[in-house]
């Protein structure tokens, strides 16, 4: 459940500095390293397997469009013998 309840919305986002009585954003420099760590990886895994998928697909993908072409000219070559 949420700390402070459905109608305290602005809680979730700060936390109450009791000794100053000033309200403080939780953004540390901890979560902003953890954000950008896990935008990094976000990216680097989009990547490879964007590459990988591109690398094994685009010669697979020619392989079965020819494979009817292919059959064909085994055929004929095969009825000439």
């Amino acid at each position: 459940m949420l700390r402070g309840g459905a109608g305290q919305l602005g809680s979730i986002y700060r936390d109450r500095n009791w000794k100053s009585g000033k309200w403080t954003l939780m953004w540390t420099d901890e979560i902003v390293s953890m954000i950008i760590r896990g935008i990094g990886e976000t990216l680097y895994m989009t990547v490879t397997s964007t590459l990988f998928g591109y690398v094994l697909g685009f010669p697979l993908g020619v392989v079965l469009a020819a494979a009817p072409f292919i059959a064909r000219m085994v055929e004929s070559s095969i009825k000439e013998v």
